[in-house]
């Protein structure tokens, strides 16, 4: 009789639904159908009536079929949001399970769970603990974030915040980005846009002159830029080399410390060795003078004072 084999089940390789191609390619009219959302020519009332008069009775959500996108009004600014959020909205899911709630309704491709292809690190960096993989680890934990000035800071976390899930980029004005970040000149917003331009951490594509103005310009933040990557990486070395330099300082300081209490004496107060030692004087410390100390007699009551007896070697 054979042995019986051990029956090891084949492991599956685990996959998720494609967030991107849901965002992409379902309709997110279709999915506002599936919401049970009345729509009437591209629009329809709001899932947030508290922030409207009367309950939104003139629906301001509106669907944007070639951006696949919707958008309110009223409570809503640029960008708007995508089916995904639409559905996280409505019902008050989280990503993941807004995900497959679209994904058990509409044929989605699946893809592997990981890091996507081509997405690794050109340069190892030393910083990236990989907590929760956010591109802004990478220019905090580096210093760059401390290196660039609070303009320059702030501006790019706003062109970062405001910029479109799908495309990437944002499209916005210089009073929007004075408003949003609170940088108060337009000069300081166009100085620091070409600053962050030169690090390459910042892409912009100027728009269109229509007579004497121009329309407004288009960003995309490119934090995984290799070069700019790399100045992350000057940036942190340098940092690591003054951190280095100031814990050796402080390391001789202490040794110095340590050396200097280990051989200074206990009596401070004791003369150096080639000093003469002078003779011990009664001037000064109210004692009595030998001349009126006489022995085995009394002293009067004004001269009873401390005394000092001479002893004569003996022969």
């Amino acid at each position: 009789m054979k042995p019986i084999l051990a029956i090891v089940p084949r492991v599956q390789e685990v996959s998720r639904p494609d967030i991107r191609w849901i965002k992409k390619n379902v309709r997110v009219l279709e999915v506002a159908k599936a919401l049970g959302m009345r729509i009437r020519r591209h629009q329809a009332q709001c899932w947030r009536p508290e922030n409207h008069r009367h309950g939104d009775a003139k629906p301001s959500l509106h669907f944007y079929e070639k951006k696949n996108r919707v958008c309110c009004f009223v409570c809503d600014q640029l960008g708007g949001h995508s089916n995904v959020d639409l559905v996280m909205g409505m019902l008050n899911l989280n990503v993941g399970d807004a995900v497959r709630w679209i994904a058990e309704r509409f044929p989605v491709p699946n893809v592997k769970v990981g890091r996507p292809a081509g997405s690794a690190l050109v340069a190892p960096m030393p910083y990236r603990v990989g907590v929760h993989g956010s591109e802004w680890e990478v220019i905090v934990r580096s210093g760059m974030w401390g290196a660039m000035s609070a303009a320059e800071s702030r501006i790019l976390l706003v062109l970062d915040y405001f910029k479109d899930a799908d495309s990437g980029l944002t499209h916005m004005s210089y009073r929007a980005i004075m408003r949003y970040s609170g940088v108060k000149t337009m000069t300081n917003v166009s100085r620091s846009i070409k600053e962050l331009s030169k690090m390459h951490a910042l892409q912009v594509s100027r728009g269109p002159h229509i007579g004497t103005t121009r329309t407004c310009s288009t960003y995309r933040v490119t934090l995984d830029d290799p070069k700019f990557l790399e100045l992350c990486n000057a940036v942190f070395a340098n940092a690591r080399q003054e951190i280095t330099q100031e814990r050796e300082y402080r390391a001789a300081q202490k040794r110095e410390r340590d050396g200097v209490a280990h051989h200074t004496p206990l009596n401070s107060t004791s003369k150096p060795q080639n000093q003469e030692e002078e003779a011990p004087t009664y001037q000064g410390l109210n004692l009595s003078t030998p001349g009126i100390v006489h022995a085995n007699k009394p002293l009067s009551a004004g001269e009873r004072e401390i005394s000092v007896f001479e002893q004569e070697a003996l022969p």
